[in-house]
């Protein structure tokens, strides 16, 4: 601890110099995609690493003039939960603190890093600085340009009970599904009173006239209101906000250098930026021993971390194959905390989307189970084969694939594992089995592709754990895909339950709100190329390397067909930053530019994902052309900007695209390293010219993960013009 002032003393004493040395967390800038394109925007999240404490300024577009107080805490990704704190001064603050909340904010000055937030709030004139910890944080209020008036502090939340006691204010408000979320605040100087609103859901702390400042510091807990009073005592020993965003700043850095680049600034703005979302999320529950699993609503003791609030729909494309590389104890302890909720759970289901209040269910698949497998495979540490086999088995088994639906498998089930298929409903077809959502429909070709590739999954999770019967069952099933292949038309097309196409059909349109008649989110078009456990199937299926090419062509040459107000109102309002009908703004689409190398195209790979990635994510405001649901679209940038992708997870490999930075290194702990250098990388010179492994020439549009964990360094010239002989091997 002596040895940390002393580094922040030394810097402040030499500021020159440490702003003349830009470090990682200087290149991050939370404000990216802070107005969205269609739907929900980024937000300027401020928290630690995958800490249970988050707050976001109480807005839903940065655009916005007015601000819902200052937040409290967050218990859900991109959840604008309904509690904060109000600040003003009033000479009867007890009637005052009856009206209507929230109350809104005209503000300025606002300045938002990873590790800080600092704000103007005009009317009441008060200065707000905030830094967190990992279950506390802290707030400094500066009222020194305030009305010479009684300063209060209000902490409220709905639903939810207030409390305000001993010189402390607090609240525990309820959350979905039975969790609660506990808050204990206290203050520097003790208040002259507390109290609590008549209806209970507020409690304010009144200060003195004139009082030039108050400070606070706040923990939180799922457990207990005790729990929540106990974090807070050990992380935050002041009330110092300036010392715990500087040991914020320190905690940021050292997470953001286990990648290293050099290069091109704004590439580095938005490589950095990214890198940091994808520490959004898993969130780390645990409380210093315990954590509450709301699987089966226990406090369960356990010296282990215990993750929630993911996606997995969206994560296990590009999040967790990216910690497995930098962050492998994490992403192991993320796994197991997904087993262990299945294994708290009354079915012994694996969740799509847990939350800290079970699992929101979302989407269609089960794809934590290529994410089990991806780690199996890739030699991942302290993930049991056999308990994610005997776990994966289960829910694949006995759980509907009814998409948004935690219900038992039933005849639409049983329809599946009859005829490889999911079946689809005609245009204007009355839905009449259970379970399915009336917003979300049958999703039937989606459901069909996933099912075939989670199938594919649990054939491997089985072969690793010696279930040979089961593992041949399984490979079979994951060739379901097939059943959809219309040859003539060549996409996965629906088919009603007499195996009959449906028409007429148009890939473009036809689905309704979101396609979700038949696919998901995206039109036909980009499910054309969701079979990520069988490229080389993929490219058979199509007639070969040429026609496979040309597919891919057609996709990003074919026009939106309608004025993009209308297309994205009546049909798929996700699937944005549209390069003909291609999305890079929803994550389907994320591996598509990498399957030129299948066709042996490497060289239009190269093209494609700089061009995608360039056109569409950029260091601005609108610069995420799409949700970023928890990290998913920041870790594809990291990894394509790196120069490789994992285009198929669940196997040991990467497709390598085009490294953006002359140098990359990527700490993969014990002591290990991978290196990427690109020499005369830049925006112009995009294209691999030749390429050298450990001092060896490598010709293969393929990396293959063992090469890249053993460490080493793998050499790339560049150049304007493609050199169309490199890359033609497969690894």
């Amino acid at each position: 601890m002596k040895k940390f002032f002393a580094s922040m003393t030394a810097c402040a004493a030499s500021s020159a110099l440490c702003a003349a040395s830009p470090e990682p967390v200087d290149y991050v800038n939370p404000y990216m995609g802070n107005i969205s394109h269609v739907l929900k925007p980024t937000y300027p999240t401020v928290q630690l690493p995958n800490s249970m404490m988050r707050v976001v300024p109480k807005r839903d577009n940065f655009s916005e003039a007015q601000v819902e107080g200052l937040p409290v805490a967050m218990f859900a990704h991109r959840n604008l939960p309904r509690n904060g704190i109000e600040v003003f001064s009033s000479d009867a603050p007890e009637a005052d603190a009856e009206n209507a909340y929230p109350r809104k904010y005209f503000y300025d000055r606002e300045k938002i890093t990873p590790y800080s937030l600092s704000v103007f709030l005009e009317g009441e004139n008060v200065s707000a600085k905030f830094a967190p910890s990992f279950r506390s944080a802290v707030w400094e209020l500066d009222f020194s340009e305030s009305k010479p008036a009684q300063r209060a502090v209000k902490l409220w939340a709905a639903p939810g009970r207030a409390r305000a006691k001993d010189g402390r204010i607090g609240f525990t408000q309820d959350l979905p599904g039975g969790a609660k979320m506990h808050i204990e605040m206290e203050f520097e100087t003790a208040p002259e009173r507390v109290f609590e609103t008549s209806d209970g859901s507020a409690a304010v702390a009144v200060f003195p006239k004139g009082a030039a400042a108050v400070r606070a510091r706040y923990g939180m807990s799922f457990i207990s209101p005790e729990r929540a009073l106990e974090n807070l005592r050990r992380e935050m020993p002041d009330f110092d906000a300036d010392r715990a965003a500087a040991e914020g700043r320190r905690i940021w850095n050292e997470k953001l250098s286990k990648i290293k680049v050099k290069g091109d600034e704004g590439y580095m703005r938005t490589f950095y930026t990214s890198l940091w979302r994808t520490y959004e999320r898993m969130v780390d529950f645990s409380e210093y021993g315990a954590h509450y699993n709301p699987f089966d609503k226990s406090v369960r003791e356990s010296p282990s971390p215990f993750y929630s609030d993911d996606w997995i729909w969206d994560t296990y494309r590009t999040v967790h194959p990216l910690r497995i590389l930098i962050e492998p104890e994490m992403e192991a302890d993320m796994l197991n905390s997904y087993m262990e909720m299945a294994e708290a759970s009354p079915e012994k289901w694996l969740p799509t989307f847990p939350q800290i209040f079970g699992d929101a269910h979302c989407m269609n698949g089960f794809h934590i189970v290529p994410s089990l497998l991806d780690a199996c495979v890739k030699g991942l540490p302290g993930v049991d084969a056999r308990r994610a086999f005997e776990l994966s088995k289960n829910t694949l088994e006995t759980a509907t694939i009814i998409p948004w639906a935690r219900a038992k498998a039933g005849e639409l089930d049983a329809f599946y594992a009859e005829s490889g298929y999911f079946p689809a409903l005609r245009e204007g077809e009355r839905e009449s089995a259970a379970n399915v959502n009336r917003f979300e429909r049958r999703q039937a070709v989606a459901v069909t592709l996933a099912a075939a590739y989670d199938d594919w999954c649990l054939a491997g999770l089985a072969a690793l754990a010696g279930d040979s019967g089961t593992a041949s069952k399984y490979s079979a099933r994951a060739l379901n895909y097939r059943n959809l292949f219309n040859p003539a038309t060549q996409f996965f097309h629906p088919k009603d339950k007499a195996g009959k196409f449906i028409e007429p059909f148009d890939y473009r349109f036809s689905g309704g709100a979101g396609f979700r008649d038949y696919y998901d989110e995206n039109n036909g078009h980009t499910y054309r190329w969701d079979v990520p456990h069988d490229f080389e199937g993929l490219v058979s299926l199509m007639g070969g390397a040429e026609n496979f090419a040309g597919n891919l062509d057609s996709l990003f040459s074919t026009p939106l067909g309608k004025e993009k107000r209308e297309f994205y109102a009546q049909n798929g309002p996700d699937q944005t930053g549209n390069i003909g009908q291609f999305a890079m703004g929803n994550e389907p689409s994320f591996h598509i530019p990498y399957l030129y190398n299948c066709a042996g195209l490497p060289w239009r790979t190269q093209k494609t994902v700089r061009m995608a990635s360039e056109m569409w994510i950029r260091n601005d405001l609108m610069g995420v052309p799409g949700d970023e649901d928890g990290g998913a679209m920041s870790a594809f940038m990291v990894f394509t900007q790196l120069g490789f992708y994992p285009a198929s997870v669940g196997k040991p490999h990467y497709e390598i695209g085009s490294p953006f930075f002359e140098e990359a290194l990527i700490d993969l702990g014990g002591g290990k390293t991978f290196k990427i250098t690109a020499k005369n990388a830049s925006r112009e010179n995009k294209y691999i010219q030749s390429a050298r492994l450990n001092g060896r020439p490598f010709n293969s549009s393929r990396l293959s993960h063992a090469d890249v964990a053993a460490g080493g360094v793998l050499e790339f010239e560049m150049g304007e013009k493609p050199n169309r002989a490199w890359g033609l091997a497969r690894q």
